[in-house]
C-alpha cells in the first residue's frame, strides 16, 4: 500500500488507537488526504459494515489492548498518535500523552468529555451524552406544539462523533506544523462535548448578550413563512422562502391560485402568523407532485427546496452518483466519498495486510513535511506566515476562516457596507445596544480576523482584491457559481492568475453535477442528506419535524480548515497552489453512514436503558444511557426499571438526578438549554468561553476554539472586528497604498 508524493500528506504515518467512531473518522479523513495510518484496534463487531467505510486503506496492526511500553515502541516509528482513552483509561496505563509522546511525536486524544473538568470520568453513549449536556439537542427537534409529548433528542446520526474527528484530525495537522516548526512534541485534546457547544455558538449568544434562552416550542418559531415540511405524493420536501419576491415566484408556479391574494398573506411575517390557514391551501398543489418534482420546479425559480431523502434516495441522488462520490466496501455496499476534493488524495478502502511485530515499522528519522511558508509576517502558532483572503460570508466559509486565524493565520476579512454580511444584521445584540458591529451572531464567527470594506464589484475594488490576492496565500469564498463567474473567480481563470493560491469554494452541492447552481440553507440541506429521516421525529400528522440548528454550515466549515490545511503542506512540497471543492451535502452525508451501510433503520440503541425523561421543572430533561440491572438496583421500589426510573426522576432536577446516576456508573446528562451551558461548571473548568471586554458592550461571552493544543485554546484570540476596522491598515501594510491613495479611495467609495 505505497503512499505516493503526489498526496497532501504523503509521508505522514499516523498511529490511530481506540475505539468508537470519532478517532476512527479522523483517521478516515488523514488516510483520505494520503497519511499512512496504523490501525491498532481491530473493527468493531456489530458495525463491522460501518467501520469497514471508516478503517479501509488503513494499515491493522495486531497489538490489540497494547500496554504503554508496546504503545510507545509503535508511536516511536509514527508522527502523531490519534487515540481515544479516557482519563480513567490513561490512568490505568500508567502514563500521560506528555510521556508517551516523548521528544518527537504528536499526541491527539478525542473523548466524549475530554481529559479534565468535573465530568472527566463520566461515562455514557457519546451522542446521547455530548449531544444533551452541550445544549445542542435542546431544539432538536423544534417547532414542537406538545413540550412534554416530544423530549429532545440526539440527531440518530453521528453527529458528535464526526464533529469530535475533525476536529482531532485538524489538531493532528496542527500539532504537527508546531513539531516542524520547533522540533518539539505537542499533546492535543479533542472533547465531543466542547466541539458541540461552540456549534450551539448562536443560542449561547442569545442567553449571552440578550438573556434570552431559546425555545423549541413552535410558538414564535417561524418568522417567515413558508417554511419547513409540506407533503408530497411520495414524501416531503423543505422549503424556505427568504422574502416576498421568492413568495411571489412560489404562487407564480402554484397557478396564481385565488386564496394567495388575500391580504393576511401578503408579507413573510403574516404568512408565518397565519400559517394554520395557509399551510392547508398550499397542500394541494404539492400534494399532486413528487418531491423531485417539486424541487426542480422550485430552484428553478431560486427557492430554497429539497427533498427529504431516504437511505434509497442517497444512494439514487442524481448529484452524488453524478460527481462519482460514493465508494465501496465488500458486498459491494456503497459507503460515503471524501468531504472535501484534493489533487491526489487517497480514496480507495482496500485494506492492507496486518502487521503483527513493531519492529517491521521501524524507519529512518525524515519527517512528512516542514513548516509553512507564506506571504504574511510571520508570528505564533501553526499557521504563522500565511495570510486568509474571506470572502465568504454567513456561517459555513466564516467558521473556517475564524479557526484558521485563531489557529495563527493572518485573515483578512473582504466586507460590504452595501451588502454587509448577514450576521451582521441578524443579531442578537448586547441589550440596549444594535447595528453591525454589536451582533453575537457576527462575534462567533468572525474573531481573529481584520475587515476590510472593499467593493470589489467596482473596477478599481476588484483590481485592489487581484492584489491582495497575489499577496495571499489561501481564498475562501462561499458565492454560487453564477456570482463567483461574474466576478471573474472561476477556478481555472483564478489559479491562471495566482498559482500559489489556495482556492477554496463551498457550496451546497458542490460545483459541478446537475445541481450545482441549485440554491441551499442548512436546514432544507439535511432533509436531502438523510438527516430527518435518521432523527425520526414527526408531528401527529406524520410531518416531518427539524432541528439541528446551523449544524450542516458548520460541520462544512470545519472540514473546509483541515482541507485548507492539507492543501498548504501540499503547496510547501510542491509550489503550486489548488482548488478546493467543498459540497455542504457531501460533508453532512457522512452523519447517516450507520444508516446508510445498512440501507435504512433509525440508528443503533445501545444495550440497557437509552433515552430521553422528564425531571422536574418547566421542559426539564434528563438523558439516560446505562446498565437496566445497575439502575435497578439504584431505584427504590420493584416493576419495571423504566418505569421506576420515570417515578424517580418526576420529582428531581436534571442536575441533581444527573450527578447522583454518573455517582453511580450510569451514563446521565442534563438536556441543556443555552443558560444551563453558559453556567455549566465542566465548560468552564475546561475554558471553553472566550471573555471580551468590549467597549460600550460591557463583557461579552462566546463559545471558544474547540480544541486544546498544548493546554491553548485559540493562538489568536482576538475579538471579531468592527466593520472596515482595519481597511486603512491592511492597504496600506499589504499593498502598500499612501494615505493619500487610500483617502482618495474612500472618496470615490471603492473602500471605507
Amino acid at each position: 500500500m505505497a503512499t505516493t508524493m503526489t498526496s497532501p500528506l504523503a509521508g505522514l504515518r499516523v498511529l490511530e488507537h481506540g475505539t468508537g467512531v470519532a478517532v476512527a473518522y479522523a483517521g478516515r479523513l488523514l488516510r483520505d488526504c494520503g497519511a499512512e495510518v496504523l490501525k491498532v484496534s481491530p473493527a468493531e463487531g456489530v458495525e463491522r459494515s460501518l467501520f469497514a467505510y471508516l478503517d479501509g486503506g488503513k494499515r491493522p496492526v495486531l497489538a490489540d489492548r497494547p500496554d504503554a511500553e508496546v504503545l510507545g515502541e509503535l508511536l516511536s516509528s509514527c508522527d502523531v498518535l490519534v487515540t481515544s482513552l479516557t482519563a480513567p483509561e490513561w490512568d490505568r496505563l500508567g502514563t500521560t500523552p506528555a510521556a508517551l509522546a516523548g521528544e518527537h511525536a504528536v499526541v491527539v486524544d478525542v473523548t466524549t468529555f475530554g481529559l479534565s473538568g468535573p465530568y472527566r470520568d463520566w461515562v455514557g453513549e457519546p451522542e446521547l451524552m455530548a449531544s444533551h449536556l452541550s445544549g445542542q439537542s435542546y431544539g432538536t427537534p423544534n417547532g414542537v406544539a406538545d413540550l412534554d409529548a416530544t423530549p429532545p433528542r440526539p440527531s440518530g446520526g453521528l453527529d458528535a462523533e464526526l464533529v469530535g474527528g475533525v476536529f482531532a484530525a485538524i489538531t493532528a495537522l496542527a500539532g504537527r506544523l508546531l513539531a516542524a516548526q520547533d522540533g518539539r512534541s505537542h499533546v492535543g485534546e479533542v472533547a465531543m462535548v466542547d466541539v458541540l457547544f461552540a456549534f450551539n455558538r448562536l443560542n449561547v449568544a442569545q442567553f449571552t448578550y440578550a438573556g434570552v434562552i431559546p425555545s423549541r416550542s413552535a410558538q414564535g418559531l417561524m418568522l417567515r413563512a413558508p417554511t419547513g415540511f409540506l407533503a408530497c405524493a411520495d414524501g416531503y420536501v423543505n422549503i424556505h422562502c427568504a422574502n416576498d419576491a421568492q413568495w411571489q415566484r412560489l404562487v407564480s408556479v402554484m397557478g396564481d391560485p385565488d386564496w394567495a391574494a388575500n391580504d393576511l398573506f401578503a408579507t413573510g411575517e403574516s404568512r408565518a402568523m397565519f400559517w394554520d390557514a395557509l399551510k392547508p391551501l398550499m397542500s394541494t398543489w404539492f400534494a399532486e407532485r413528487s418531491k423531485h418534482e417539486v424541487t426542480a420546479l422550485l430552484q428553478a425559480q431560486r427557492i430554497v427546496c429539497f427533498p427529504e431523502q431516504t437511505m434509497a434516495d442517497l444512494l439514487a441522488d442524481e448529484q452524488l452518483l453524478a460527481r462519482h462520490w460514493f465508494r465501496e466496501i465488500p458486498g459491494p455496499i456503497p459507503v460515503p466519498g471524501p468531504a472535501f476534493r484534493l489533487p491526489g488524495m487517497t480514496t480507495e478502502l482496500t485494506a492492507a495486510e496486518p502487521t503483527d511485530v513493531p519492529a517491521a515499522l521501524v524507519r529512518g528519522d525524515a519527517r512528512p513535511f516542514g513548516p509553512l511558508t507564506g506571504r504574511a509576517v510571520p508570528g505564533s502558532g501553526p499557521l504563522s506566515g500565511i495570510r486568509v483572503i474571506d470572502l465568504s460570508t454567513v456561517i459555513g466559509g466564516p467558521l473556517a476562516t475564524q479557526i484558521l486565524g485563531q489557529l495563527g493565520a493572518d485573515v483578512v476579512k473582504i466586507e460590504s457596507r452595501a451588502h454587509p454580511d448577514l450576521t451582521r444584521t441578524s443579531g442578537p445584540y448586547p441589550v440596549g445596544h444594535g447595528g453591525p458591529d454589536a451582533s453575537g451572531y457576527y462575534h462567533g464567527l468572525n474573531a481573529a480576523k481584520r475587515s476590510i470594506v472593499l467593493e470589489i464589484g467596482t473596477p478599481r475594488g476588484r483590481a485592489l482584491l487581484e492584489g491582495l490576492l497575489a499577496n495571499g496565500d489561501v481564498l475562501i469564498e462561499n458565492y454560487s457559481g453564477s456570482a463567483a463567474a461574474k466576478l471573474g473567480m472561476s477556478a481555472g481563470d483564478l489559479l491562471a492568475r495566482h498559482p500559489h493560491l489556495v482556492y477554496l469554494s463551498q457550496s451546497g452541492l458542490g460545483r459541478t453535477g446537475p445541481h450545482r447552481d441549485y440554491v441551499t440553507y442548512g436546514p432544507q440541506l439535511m432533509a436531502r442528506a438523510g438527516w430527518n429521516t435518521v432523527l425520526g421525529a414527526t408531528e401527529d400528522d406524520g410531518t416531518p419535524l427539524s432541528g439541528g440548528g446551523q449544524f450542516t454550515d458548520q460541520l462544512s466549515g470545519a472540514h473546509e480548515v483541515l482541507a485548507v490545511i492539507a492543501a498548504l503542506v501540499q503547496r510547501e512540497r510542491d509550489g503550486h497552489g489548488q482548488y478546493v471543492d467543498v459540497s455542504m451535502l457531501e460533508c453532512q452525508v457522512p452523519t447517516v453512514a450507520r444508516q446508510l451501510v445498512r440501507r435504512g433503520g433509525t440508528g443503533t440503541t445501545p444495550d440497557g436503558v437509552h433515552g430521553t425523561f422528564r425531571c422536574a421543572g418547566d421542559d426539564r430533561w434528563l438523558g439516560v444511557s446505562g446498565d437496566e440491572d445497575r439502575l435497578a438496583v439504584l431505584l427504590p421500589g420493584d416493576g419495571d426499571v423504566l418505569d421506576r426510573l420515570r417515578e424517580w426522576l418526576r420529582d428531581r432536577t436534571p442536575d441533581e438526578a444527573m450527578v447522583r446516576l454518573q455517582a453511580a456508573g450510569i451514563g446521565a446528562a442534563r438536556v441543556s438549554n443555552a443558560e444551563d451551558v453558559a453556567s455549566d461548571p465542566h465548560l468552564a473548568a475546561r475554558r471553553c468561553f472566550t471573555e471580551h471586554d468590549s467597549v460600550g458592550y460591557g463583557k461579552l461571552r462566546l463559545p471558544d476554539l474547540p480544541l486544546l493544543l498544548d493546554g491553548v485554546r485559540a493562538v489568536n484570540p482576538g475579538f471579531a472586528p468592527d466593520l472596515g476596522e482595519h481597511t486603512g491598515e491592511v492597504l496600506s501594510e499589504v499593498l502598500g497604498l499612501s494615505d493619500a491613495e487610500i483617502a482618495e479611495l474612500r472618496a470615490e467609495g471603492v473602500v471605507s
